[in-house]
């Protein structure tokens, strides 16, 4: 660096100017014109600088501002720092809560009030003291019964607040009655309505299994749907089921059902019952189920063998159960019928099924019992067939069903009497063609009073059931077993069969979308995030508007508050927002 040159010949304008006005000033007898030519001004510039200068317009060492010597946080702050240090609570604690308050200020400012009022670093606490697992995710907290009486304001996040939609039902069907007349357990820190609550909110949001709810652990919105802070851990809500006895799981059932039934005729005012089995498989090693056929996988395996029975026109079900052994499958029909005698106290739809749900000694007890029903020969052997082809032309009438995009709507019918001898069952058969299969179909019934077509609308619509199986396996995640007991399995296919009915009945107030599935209902109604507003006595679900949030406005139910018992008779109200 030259010295010299940095004073005489300066690159920087403003200690240019500086150099040059010092040296007018300084140096006697020199002229502006010679400063101008001195320091590469153009000889009218230089004077206006020296005029600029006498008029204090230019400043070439500013005096540097410093900054506050005291400290800037406000008293109230300090005082709530050290307030919350005093409950143990680390500065990085103390930062999230003021920052949850509006406060924004760093770890290392508060460090430094707490060390100016005394106080030394806390001790270094262990990865669970500080709430943190060792796979570095947070350990939410413990679940606990809320006190509604002492919750009087307060504003939460919820991921899905569409769960709230299904309250209205839960009080029409009186759900947290039934759960207490069923003698459901409890634990000393979670009454049966708080875990069975827990479940259903799982369940009606279709999550998959119990080991994937850490995505909810953190929602007060659930938890407080179940009376609770947050929801019960996988542990927990597993535990619980284990010790609920079977009795008390086919109560409920049973006392779900009627009260289902009671509330409207059409819940389950069909003509006919579809029952059909499925089988939940278990992936586990050796666990303590049958081999059973399950078709999706196309092999047998170490599965749960469920019957579920669904009314043919409302296409609810009625009637769930898991604990079924593979040997007494063949019975399990007569077992629905007495719980629909317990629920109807009689039997007056005619039930129908697949050929392998039971066997001929069965359908002769129905039939001496006087219950209706509709099902497919079981033996179909090549001489059935050959003589069913020769059966002429002009003893077959063709059928028009009233099935929409029915691929095959007019089969062809031949009607005669069919009698087992072995079971002296004297029965009424249909063989159909013309219906998409290879092969004649062969159904038999003992309801003699059905119109042909009426009789063959009837079997062909048993697929409904087939295709309610598929709902339960696609949102409810029927198929994905947590637990090969028994007793777990069914207290999962009963809380499934109650979400599906919920879902039956939201969508039974939704003009259009009366025989959506699950699926839809979810993905176009209840899933939106929002929050939860508690002010005294109301409770208000703030959801998100969407494009179908118009329908659920124009419904009366959504349009009026209702008073919740579990949340301390508070009112519930709905509210949507942009």
């Amino acid at each position: 660096m030259d010295c010299k040159k940095y004073f005489t010949e300066p690159d920087n304008p403003d200690q240019r100017k500086y150099e040059a006005l010092r040296a007018y000033f300084l140096d006697e007898g020199v002229t502006q014109k010679e400063i101008a030519k001195r320091f590469n001004y153009a000889e009218n510039t230089f004077p206006a600088i020296v005029r600029d200068f006498k008029q204090q317009k230019l400043q070439f060492f500013p005096v540097k501002k410093t900054g506050p010597k005291g400290r800037r946080t406000e008293n109230n702050i300090i005082t709530e720092i050290i307030s919350l240090r005093k409950k143990n609570l680390s500065s990085h604690d103390i930062q999230n809560i003021l920052k949850e308050e509006g406060n924004k200020i760093g770890v290392s400012a508060i460090a430094d009030i707490l060390k100016e009022n005394g106080f030394s670093k806390l001790p270094r606490r262990t990865l669970h003291e500080r709430g943190i697992a060792k796979n570095n995710t947070f350990i939410p907290a413990k679940s606990q019964q809320l006190d509604y009486n002492k919750l009087l304001k307060g504003n939460f996040e919820c991921n899905v607040p569409g769960v709230y939609l299904f309250v209205p039902y839960m009080l029409r069907l009186n759900l947290d009655e039934l759960i207490k007349e069923s003698s459901l357990p409890g634990t000393q820190q979670l009454s049966a309505l708080n875990s069975v609550y827990s479940v259903l909110a799982l369940k009606l949001v279709g999550e998959e299994r119990l080991s994937n709810i850490d995505n909810y652990n953190f929602d007060p919105g659930f938890g407080f749907f179940a009376g609770l802070n947050v929801l019960p851990k996988p542990t927990t809500i597993s535990t619980y089921s284990y010790n609920i006895d079977a009795e008390a799981i086919n109560s409920f059932m049973t006392k779900f059902v009627s009260k289902v039934n009671s509330l409207d005729s059409t819940h389950y005012g069909g003509k006919t019952i579809n029952l059909d089995f499925h089988s939940i498989p278990h992936y586990g090693e050796n666990p303590p189920l049958d081999d059973n056929w399950v078709s999706n996988k196309r092999k047998r395996m170490k599965s749960a063998l469920t019957l579920l029975a669904q009314d043919g026109e409302s296409r609810m079900l009625n009637y769930v159960n898991a604990d079924i052994n593979r040997e007494d499958a063949s019975n399990e029909i007569l077992k629905f019928v007495d719980h629909w005698i317990n629920v109807k106290g009689v039997v007056d739809e005619t039930l129908v099924f697949d050929s392998k749900l039971t066997d001929y000694s069965v359908l002769k007890q129905l039939d001496s019992d006087g219950i209706k029903f509709i099902t497919l020969r079981r033996s179909r052997g090549n001489k059935m067939i050959e003589e069913a082809l020769l059966i002429p032309d002009d003893k077959w009438e063709e059928v028009s069903l009233d099935i929409p995009k029915r691929k095959y709507p007019t089969p062809s019918v031949y009607e005669h009497d069919f009698k087992s001898n072995k079971h002296d069952l004297n029965l009424r058969e249909l063989i159909i063609k013309d219906n998409g299969r290879e092969k004649p179909t062969y159904v038999i019934t003992n309801n003699r009073d059905i119109a042909l077509k009426e009789l063959v609308t009837y079997y062909a619509r048993r697929w409904r059931i087939e295709n309610k199986i598929s709902d339960l396996v696609k949102f409810f995640n029927l198929n994905a077993l947590s637990s090969p007991i028994m007793i777990r399995i069914q207290f999962d296919v009963v809380m499934t069969m109650v979400a599906d009915t919920l879902y039956k009945m939201l969508a039974k107030d939704l003009k259009r979308f009366e025989y959506c599935s699950p699926y839809t209902l979810f993905s176009k109604f209840v899933s939106a995030r929002g929050s939860i507003t508690v002010k005294g006595n109301d409770v208000t679900v703030n959801m998100r508007k969407r494009a179908h949030t118009p329908i659920l406005k124009s419904n009366e139910i959504f349009r009026k508050s209702c008073e919740v018992p579990w949340f301390g008779n508070k009112s519930l109200s709905y509210k949507w927002v942009s």
